[in-house]
């Protein structure tokens, strides 16, 4: 019974030890990718009124995922923003990103994040929760034309050629870019 106690009395501290709304520095490391934590995030540029509705937000939906906020210019922030896909162009903008071992996958808000409102971001993360987003690929699109014996394969048609049991498939991976390759 002791065990419970604690199991549930650690849990609610590593839940409340974490601000509602944070800004992601080095210190936000721990509770989202070694704690493996699901989490939103308002990419912007300086502050924002949409800000104050995503911190509403956050404390709206505080304990079902972690929120926070970032730019993408400056030292950890544009290591965020490399690894999530988000550049200066793209701002601002919002996320979710959930971390695995095996992959992170990402959500892309595709509202008005200027006239943002408590009510999307909650339909947002009910839709994630729901597992009814498709996880955001960088991916070119896929070929009209791929009825070749050789197939060209992207992001989003990787699993469908690549992983088809049936087949027996030799794959070549290269970047049209790369000299080397």
């Amino acid at each position: 019974m002791a065990d419970s106690y604690e199991e549930d009395l650690e849990s609610w501290l590593k839940a409340v030890s974490i601000p509602t709304c944070f800004k992601f520095d080095d210190d936000s490391v721990d509770p989202i990718f070694h704690q493996q934590k699901a989490v939103v995030f308002l990419f912007l540029n300086g502050d924002a009124p949409f800000k104050t509705t995503f911190e509403k937000a956050a404390a709206e939906l505080k304990g079902q995922i972690l929120f926070s906020y970032s730019g993408v210019t400056e030292g950890f922030q544009e290591q965020l923003g490399e690894f999530i896909g988000v550049t200066p162009s793209d701002l601002p903008c919002i996320r979710i990103m959930e971390p695995a071992l095996e992959q992170v996958h990402k959500y892309v808000f595709e509202g008005d994040v200027e006239n943002l409102s408590v009510e999307a971001v909650r339909n947002f993360v009910a839709e994630w929760k729901e597992g009814k987003l498709s996880p955001h690929l960088n991916s070119e699109e896929i070929p009209e034309d791929n009825n070749g014996p050789v197939k060209i394969v992207v992001g989003k048609s990787f699993h469908e050629i690549v992983m088809d049991e049936t087949k027996d498939v030799l794959v070549k991976y290269y970047a049209p870019w790369c000299g080397h390759c």
